[in-house]
């Protein structure tokens, strides 16, 4: 199976040089990795977090272990995986020691019943789109950022979660039918 990335190839290559430049203590190649992944990464954590507050809070949380454990990425092409993974652990143990809602942390593969295609949605539903996501258990909130809004191949967000690409699809088919179902709640077709 071939690997692919996160990123375009010019951006994987540079991405790949601003890694190894950043395991030899360079400034300037972490500021620049920092610059690259902000932004997505806010968006990412933005979901898991449920504020924009607590997104850049869990952000520099991320940095900072990004920091302290870069050293630990083999090959910088993993870098963004690693990324998203650490940004991931730190929203988990941030939900995990406030509580904000251990129901949803719990969620690993919500059982659901009669599966359904998934939902279609038109750019002029974007916004009620984004709504009924917040709306959502977070294992499924996750993946649907992961896969839609962040671009991710499954097998990129099976590397982000730790979990086998069978796993990504079933969750990705259960959070799309979570989705819908919010979606035809709110009446938005």
């Amino acid at each position: 199976m071939q690997e692919t990335s996160i990123l375009p190839s010019k951006e994987q290559i540079r991405c790949e040089l601003l890694t190894l430049g950043a395991k030899r203590s360079e400034n300037r190649a972490m500021t620049e990795l920092v610059l690259m992944f902000e932004r997505p990464l806010v968006y990412y954590l933005r979901q898991l977090a449920g504020s924009e507050a607590d997104a850049w809070d869990l952000l520099q949380e991320t940095w900072l272990q990004v920091c302290r454990s870069i050293r630990t990425v083999r090959d910088g092409r993993a870098f963004p995986a690693f990324v998203y993974r650490t940004a991931r652990s730190a929203a988990l143990m941030y939900l995990r020691k406030h509580k904000a809602d251990a129901a949803l942390l719990s969620a690993v593969d919500p059982p659901m019943e009669n599966p359904c295609e998934p939902p279609t949605i038109r750019a002029e539903q974007a916004e009620a789109a984004l709504c009924a996501l917040n709306c959502l258990a977070l294992a499924h909130r996750e993946v649907l950022t992961l896969f839609f809004l962040q671009d991710l191949s499954l097998d990129d967000i099976a590397r982000v979660l730790d979990v086998p690409v069978g796993t990504i699809k079933s969750h990705l088919h259960y959070a799309k039918q979570a989705l819908r179902e919010t979606l035809e709640k709110e009446n938005v077709r």
